[in-house]
């Protein structure tokens, strides 16, 4: 996905390019609704230990100045059998902090700010805290299902994942395998037929 690139300041690590892509068993739509109640996260996916909504607080950077999500003007027309254009029912929220965790590496302590709305499903945010950079994620349907892209561009200032980057993307790449299983789980329980009472 396109990005602008993070530009380590000093005492920060060389950039982490992290790119996912999650293929579902449903709709873009049902995966989207699902996957954008990020105060849900940590019911289907093990790393996302804990997930705080609100607004950034005074005197936190990314509080001044914060411009407002925008969407393009234009977006591009949906595939056939998809979706018509336009945010599903559910939205990334504005501000959130949370706390990812690994078997492998010690909690890492994120705020992100949503920076813009990619309609008909997907968002942008700039991401602060134990990382510093962007992330982005697009659903879109495909010829089997949902497929889901997440791309993360972050530097961090914590010695321990400057100094053990490999085993940081590794266990990066282990949380990713761990949210699709959970968000498949989550999203087969979304379209599971309702049984009578």
């Amino acid at each position: 996905m396109l990005h602008a690139h993070t530009e380590p300041r000093a005492g920060e690590s060389a950039p982490f390019h992290l790119e996912s892509h999650w293929h579902l068993p449903c709709s873009a739509r049902t995966a989207w609704d699902v996957f954008a109640q990020v105060r849900d996260w940590p019911l289907w996916w093990p790393d996302v230990r804990w997930v705080r909504e609100g607004s950034a607080p005074p005197g936190d950077p990314e509080h001044a100045g914060s411009p407002a999500p925008s969407a393009p003007a234009s977006p591009s027309a949906a595939p056939t059998g998809a979706d018509p254009p336009g945010h599903g029912d559910a939205d990334l929220p504005a501000y959130v902090r949370l706390g990812i965790g690994s078997p492998l590496l010690p909690i890492l302590r994120l705020r992100l700010r949503l920076t813009g709305l990619r309609p008909p499903y997907g968002g942008e945010a700039a991401v602060t805290g134990d990382l510093r950079g962007s992330g982005a994620w697009r659903a879109r349907d495909t010829a089997t299902g949902a497929r889901i892209d997440l791309l993360w561009c972050v530097v961090t200032h914590r010695r321990a994942l400057r100094f053990l980057r490999p085993l940081g993307i590794r266990a990066h790449r282990a949380a990713m395998r761990r949210g699709r299983l959970g968000l498949i789980s989550a999203v087969g329980s979304v379209d599971a037929p309702r049984t009578a009472e």
